[in-house]
């Protein structure tokens, strides 16, 4: 196993690790946990800033 070089040229054969099936299927169930609550919370505060923006304009008809 050689030392790269550089960082960014670290994906040659042999160097990287192998992970078993079952660690990737967890590093993958993160990846997409942590995209969904990032979505999800994206979706959240649109609809509070929404909803904010509504109010403020109804309050200006008053």
């Amino acid at each position: 196993m050689s030392t790269p070089l550089r960082l960014w040229l670290a994906a040659e054969p042999g160097y990287l690790p192998h992970y078993s099936h079952a660690q990737q299927i967890i590093g993958t169930t993160i990846l997409a946990t942590i995209a969904t609550i990032t979505v999800l919370t994206f979706i959240i505060i649109r609809i509070i800033q929404r909803r904010r923006d509504r109010e403020r304009s109804n309050r200006r008809r008053r």
